[in-house]
């Protein structure tokens, strides 16, 4: 597992049920660029670690601050599973959609994240991935953001863009048990 703080939240011990050996090299905070880079240096490090299931998690630190969109986005996406593959090219290769994240008074945010996730499908087509739709997941029956599934606001009214651990990260850790432990292959993830 590698990407930004979403995938860096799951428990790899736990998702791994003492089955499957699960590596989870995810941190907060980082871009598509530095994901990439995170990957390079953990296939330097591990040069014989065979890699079945790789799942990426990228784009929500990417858009934060988008005011015209996220097509720039374009070439880094590519350009991160171009290597993904060239590194691990007999693995699966997931990645993760961006869930409904509240915008915290950036009002771009949520069409960002509709975007960029519109952006992953597009590239995980173009270079044969699998899109792991976790988006849907977090909606309530309305179609809004299922405000159970996050933290309330903090004390200076902001909210965390992340699902909450005891409500939020098992719906985000269901998707990734079932494809890790799945005896037959399900590209969705349900």
């Amino acid at each position: 597992i590698a990407g930004d703080s979403f995938a860096a939240r799951l428990d790899a011990d736990r998702l791994s049920r003492g089955k499957e050996t699960v590596t989870n090299i995810a941190k907060g905070g980082l871009k598509i660029s530095a994901i990439q880079k995170s990957i390079e240096a953990f296939h330097t490090k591990n040069p014989l670690v065979q890699v079945k299931k790789l799942f990426l998690s990228f784009g929500a630190n990417d858009i934060r601050y988008c005011t015209q969109g996220v097509n720039h986005l374009k070439t880094p996406v590519s350009d991160l599973m171009k290597t993904a593959k060239k590194l691990y090219p007999n693995a699966r290769v997931f990645v993760q959609a961006i869930p409904p994240v509240h915008p915290n008074g950036q009002d771009k945010i949520p069409g960002n994240v509709c975007a960029m996730n519109n952006l992953i499908f597009d590239r995980c087509s173009r270079h044969k991935l699998f899109y792991l739709d976790v988006f849907w997941a977090f909606l309530d029956r309305y179609g809004n953001r299922n405000e159970r599934l996050f933290p309330k606001c903090d004390n200076r009214g902001f909210y965390d863009i992340h699902p909450s651990p005891k409500a939020g990260m098992p719906v985000l850790a269901k998707f990734y048990l079932r494809i890790i432990h799945s005896k037959r292959f399900n590209p969705l993830g349900y």
